[in-house]
């Protein structure tokens, strides 16, 4: 066992290589926080993910500055010190090629920009409708009278609006590509 890791141990005051500490600053850009132990040891770039390589996957947690976390030991290796639980959590990062949120039987994601863009085509098209249908009588072939597909269509539309597609949105839950 290494020096170090007696010192954190001793620092800690506890023996085991699950230690418990308190959160005090937190890298965005690495996914490191810095870990405050036995309110005495601070040891910066303690892992937040779930994934041992260094890629940027699998679940990358963003702890709450102040929050207490259980942090364990790979090896007994002071380098391989990452967080296992937290008290408070700020946001969770799921990076992986695929996710299933409570099985798949109801597909993907929407991927709203795509969603309202077709939308709006659709209510391009129901706007021209409309224009046809509220707009000057159109003849009925052969005997001049007022069509009476168009009276009808008039009434069955009447108080009726477009629909504008705002606040579809949860601001809570996001996807990327």
């Amino acid at each position: 066992m290494t020096e170090i890791i007696k010192a954190i141990r001793k620092a800690a005051g506890q023996n085991a290589d699950i230690i418990l500490g308190e959160v005090t600053n937190f890298d965005k850009e690495t996914w490191c926080a810095t870990v405050k132990f036995n309110k005495t040891l601070e040891l910066d770039q303690v892992s937040v993910k779930c994934v041992i390589n260094s890629e940027a996957s699998g679940i990358l947690v963003e702890p709450k500055i102040g929050s207490q976390v259980s942090c364990g030991l790979i090896d007994g290796k002071i380098e391989n010190l990452f967080i296992i639980t937290y008290s408070e959590v700020v946001k969770y990062r799921l990076i992986t090629d695929l996710i299933e949120l409570n099985g798949d039987s109801n597909g993907g994601l929407l991927i709203e920009s795509k969603l309202v863009q077709e939308l709006k085509k659709v209510n391009q098209l129901l706007q021209s409708l409309t224009s046809v249908i509220n707009g000057a009588p159109v003849p009925e072939p052969g005997n001049g009278s007022p069509s009476a597909l168009q009276i009808s269509l008039k009434a069955a539309i009447a108080g009726k609006q477009l629909p504008t597609y705002e606040d579809i949105t949860n601001q809570k839950v996001k996807h990327g590509e």
